[in-house]
């Protein structure tokens, strides 16, 4: 796949998937399409039913080792589950600073 910018000391990203029907499989592409300079990402995954456990498991064992700051906003209408918000917690990026989690509508009794 190709590099979505170009690994000459990009650091920081955003990407607005809301509604877009992004996936699990999406995320495997988007991973291994990070570049390697990435300091900073946020992703907003909201009303995307075809991601969940796997794909956060899938984003999470792929951001790059220099990520210092991640974003990520999903809800009650992706398929994540408290196992896909464990998946996130326990697989942060060892220079990880900052972890946002933006989780509007989700059952927090599931977590």
């Amino acid at each position: 796949p190709a590099v979505l910018a170009e690994d000459a000391g990009t650091k920081v990203l955003c990407f607005n998937f809301t509604n877009l029907n992004f996936t699990d499989q999406d995320a495997t592409l988007l991973v291994k399409s990070l570049p390697t300079s990435l300091e900073a990402l946020t992703i907003s995954l909201r009303f995307n039913p075809g991601f969940g456990d796997d794909g956060c498991s899938i984003l999470m064992k792929g951001l790059p080792e220099n990520l210092q700051e991640f974003q990520i906003s999903f809800d009650g209408l992706t398929g994540v589950t408290g196992l896909g918000f464990a998946t996130i917690v326990s697989n942060l990026p060892r220079k990880l600073e900052h972890l946002f989690l933006d989780i509007p509508f989700l059952d927090m009794a599931e977590i």
